[in-house]
């Protein structure tokens, strides 16, 4: 609070000059725009991190279900393998 010289204050206090009542003013001023420049550089990364996660977690099922599939496909083939091997040496014994 700046208090022209000679006045007197009902208040005790911190008085400055009126030059350094400005200063302060223009820091605090200064400090908020860094502030909500910080928070608006967060909150961008922050949804970049978010995508990047989705698009992980996506890749990640598609990879997994062309692991499950495979897993299937080599178990069909076993058994047709397997049957097939049976059947070979079932007609070879004979």
């Amino acid at each position: 609070m700046f208090l022209p010289a000679g006045t007197s204050s009902s208040e005790d206090g911190y008085w400055c000059s009126e030059q350094d009542a400005r200063d302060t003013l223009a820091m605090v001023r200064t400090y908020k725009q860094q502030a909500k420049a910080w928070e608006s550089a967060y909150e961008e990364l922050r949804a970049e991190v978010t995508t990047s996660n989705e698009q992980f977690r996506s890749r990640l099922q598609e990879l997994e279900d062309a692991i499950n599939a495979e897993r299937r496909a080599n178990k069909r083939n076993l058994f047709l393998y397997a049957v097939g091997a049976f059947a070979l040496g079932f007609i070879a014994g004979r």
